[in-house]
């Protein structure tokens, strides 16, 4: 009898064990992120003059493309991933394109409590550079990519080292150095973070905030009847 009556028991358990993994990431763990979210959205909400001279605490440079490219961004947005599969779910933020497409500016993971970037400010300028990304790979690496106007392709593979939770430069390919085959190669596991659950934070942008950065463009041909 014992043993008919402990085998459903540890059923039960194992039901149990995998309704809480479905449930996903503990709550708490994604709260410690609000304050970095909070950063970000108060960046969108200023001119670029008040972001360039009273910085935000922890928004990088590659934030600063939703005011130089508000042709081609039309926001910033966030998700959780767990990138390294270890059960700890990181913040991703990603310039928005009005393509559905995402561009990585920072990336932030929690260490028992403490949150922090594994971007580097310059990694995150990387977005400014025409031809240049980061992608994110489905083993937690990450790899940088531009290409010249004469068509050179140059690349940086970033390894995840995660005892200490830090991106560590592991190969480099340049005009006369490495082989951007090996890029290529490792390009073939990027994860296609545009699948990723996100959501916008910016503000509403206006036609006075256009105006206030200098785009007229909402305006152009509209003003014919000043002439009549």
């Amino acid at each position: 009898m014992k043993k008919v009556i402990i085998i459903p028991l540890l059923a039960l358990g194992l039901i149990a064990c995998q309704a809480n993994t479905a449930e996903g990431p503990v709550k708490e763990d994604l709260e410690l992120y609000n304050e970095v979210i909070d950063n970000y959205i108060t960046f969108t909400e200023m001119s670029l003059d008040e972001a360039e001279n009273t910085p935000p605490k922890e928004v990088k440079s590659g934030a600063y493309e939703y005011f130089h490219s508000g042709n081609i961004f039309e926001g910033i947005s966030v998700t959780y991933f767990d990138i390294n599969d270890n059960g700890v779910e990181e913040l991703l933020i990603a310039l928005r394109s009005d393509r559905g497409s995402y561009a990585l500016i920072d990336l932030f993971t929690n260490v028992d409590g403490e949150v922090i970037s594994l971007f580097t400010d310059e990694m995150s300028a990387s977005v400014t550079y025409k031809r240049s990304g980061i992608s994110l790979l489905e083993n937690g690496n990450l790899i940088y990519m531009t290409a010249s106007g004469a068509g050179e392709k140059y690349g940086t593979i970033y390894e995840l080292k995660e005892e200490q939770m830090e991106y560590v430069e592991i190969y480099d390919v340049s005009l006369t150095e490495g082989d951007f085959v090996i890029i290529e190669k490792e390009l073939e596991s990027t994860l296609d973070i545009k699948a990723l659950d996100w959501n916008a934070i910016e503000k509403e942008r206006t036609v006075y905030d256009d105006f206030i950065e200098g785009d007229f463009s909402a305006v152009e041909g509209t003003w014919g009847w000043l002439r009549q």
